[in-house]
């Protein structure tokens, strides 16, 4: 899929090589595609539609060279949409959608068979979404602000995850350009690093009602800006890495 300051979509089904291109303009007046992302099982596209609107597609069962079909109408967003840190996200189970400005904050949509549903804003104060942060089964979603550096923990098993987020308290600054943040593959654990050289290891599969959580665990030997985080498949090791070295 490929999106262009022309305003034309362009939609190839690689499983037959010799299909026609499926090109397609989301509206008259569009300007540039400058922003678009694909479901995660392949059935929906989220596309801009000109300065602050977002549109949902269906390209599942669609014969070779047609357009996808509209679902519902498009949405107004919060935010200038060419904006150069805006994002769309799908989670992993394609329940929801985050539409995002790091300098704006979130919304949060359900994504239903007649379009998107506005389920709330996260406002700046509780952080912009990142792809690298929305968890492997879809169960929750992280966010980091950039107002007064906070973390942020979103149940998506809630109908509204935007009612009860919970606060990750410890952390002190942040680089955007980076993603210190990580979540293991069974959503049990959470692994969070900082510009401070700070790294907090977080359990979620105890959370009770408490408004905030506490880290179970510091790694010490970080000289510097942690750049990036990782658990192992098995919960065994944590890895985080910055100017200097490794550490795990």
């Amino acid at each position: 899929m490929a999106g262009g300051n022309g305003g034309t979509i362009r939609v190839k089904d690689l499983s037959d090589p010799l299909a026609p291109e499926r090109k397609f303009i989301p509206d008259d007046s569009v300007g540039a595609v400058k922003h678009f992302a694909i479901s995660n099982d392949g059935r929906l596209i989220i596309t801009n539609v000109g300065e602050t609107k977002i549109q949902l597609w269906s390209i599942e069962s669609k014969p070779s060279g047609t357009p996808p079909e509209k679902i519902g109408t498009p949405i107004e967003v919060a935010f200038e949409i060419p904006a150069p840190e805006y994002q769309l996200v799908f989670s992993s189970d394609d329940r929801w959608l985050f539409a995002s400005d790091k300098g704006a904050g979130s919304v949060m949509y359900r994504v239903g068979d007649e379009g998107l549903v506005e389920i709330g804003a996260i406002p700046a104060e509780k952080g912009s979404i990142a792809w690298q942060t929305l968890s492997p089964t879809g169960k929750w979603a992280v966010t980091r602000s950039k107002v007064d550096k906070s973390l942020w923990l979103w149940d998506l098993a809630l109908d509204d995850p935007s009612s009860k987020p919970i606060e990750l308290p410890g952390h002190r600054d942040f680089n955007f350009d980076w993603a210190g943040i990580s979540l293991s593959q069974d959503d049990t654990h959470l692994v969070t690093g900082d510009w401070s050289a700070r790294s907090l290891v977080w359990k979620l599969d105890a959370i009770d009602d408490a408004d905030q959580l506490k880290p179970i665990h510091e790694l010490d030997g970080n000289l510097s800006s942690v750049y990036a985080t990782a658990i192992s498949p098995d919960n065994r090791f944590v890895a985080c890495s910055g100017h200097e070295h490794l550490t795990i």
